[in-house]
């Protein structure tokens, strides 16, 4: 089993490493949602180190509304901010299940080399993979960190009540990658409808326990060392930005470093988090390929 392990760790590493299409695919395709995130993380943490409260932190997020409005001086440029609001809004509800599609089939080797003849693929499966993703959005572990991070700064985090709620909501979200875990390969890959796709998938993940759970731990692992890797790579430069904000914000030329800074720094981790999950959609195919092939 150990070799198996190996095996699967390496061929998704490979994967990634030799196909860089596949990595600027997954980028393109979470752009938008890893910016969103990373947006909310940082405000947190600016937060959480200035010691505000729930209604400092709307505060805060209002005074960086109002900077934003004096950059545009002009109500045509607020109407085109919003409008590129609403476009962002649209791109983040709808690309992860077209994403998801088009990695899934380049993975398969189902698309030419082309990063347009991946994307075109989502045609053919965006409506099961939408409702799919509808479907788990409640039990996404960044909607409970967005919860629990609310709860913390409204200071009932600590309430017998609510801690047992987050600890089962977060239970039935492990439970759920774990049932789960195989059912976007087969909706694109096997032309199922999603409520079948869901019952393979959880027959799947029963028949074949220990691997199943065995690779969603090692996931689990995966994903604190490359979050702790990033924290480590971004957390100087955001460090040096944050107190220069603190000392120098007076100024205007200080301020557009620092926005430029944050700008770069979003970027990079979108392209950072492209890696990341390229390599998990390329370490769960191989999973879902070994099953399949053990079952068979």
């Amino acid at each position: 089993m150990k070799e198996e392990t190996k095996n699967i760790i390496y061929n998704a590493y490979w994967v990634i490493l030799e196909d860089n299409k596949l990595i600027w695919l997954t980028t393109l395709t979470t752009f938008i949602h890893s910016i969103i995130i990373t947006g909310y993380i940082i405000w947190q943490i600016y937060i959480f180190l200035n010691g505000a409260n729930l209604n400092e932190s709307f505060a805060i997020a209002g005074l960086f509304l109002q900077y934003i409005k004096s950059l545009t001086q002009s109500p045509g440029r607020i109407t085109f901010l919003i409008i590129w609001g609403i476009v962002a809004l649209i791109f983040y509800l709808l690309l992860p299940p077209i994403g998801y599609s088009s990695i899934i089939y380049r993975l398969s080797g189902k698309t030419s080399n082309s990063i347009s003849s991946s994307i075109w693929k989502w045609v053919l499966k965006f409506f099961p993979m939408f409702e799919y993703f509808w479907m788990i959005s409640l039990l996404s572990p960044f909607l409970i960190f967005i919860t629990a991070s609310r709860l913390y700064f409204m200071h009932i985090l600590n309430q017998p009540l609510v801690i047992t709620i987050l600890i089962i909501w977060s239970l039935l979200s492990i439970g759920t990658s774990f049932f789960l875990a195989y059912t976007p390969f087969i909706i694109v890959l096997e032309n199922k409808p999603v409520l079948t796709a869901i019952r393979e998938s959880a027959q799947l993940a029963i028949m074949n326990v220990k691997t199943t759970a065995k690779f969603l731990i090692l996931k689990y692992f995966l994903a604190v060392r490359f979050i702790t890797n990033i924290i480590l790579l971004l957390g100087v430069p955001m460090s040096i930005a944050y107190f220069a904000f603190k000392t120098w914000a007076q100024t205007n030329v200080i301020h557009n470093i620092l926005l430029w800074l944050f700008a770069l720094v979003f970027v990079l981790i979108a392209y950072i988090n492209g890696i990341i999950e390229a390599f998990f959609l390329a370490y769960w195919y191989t999973i879902y390929k070994y099953i399949k092939w053990i079952v068979e």
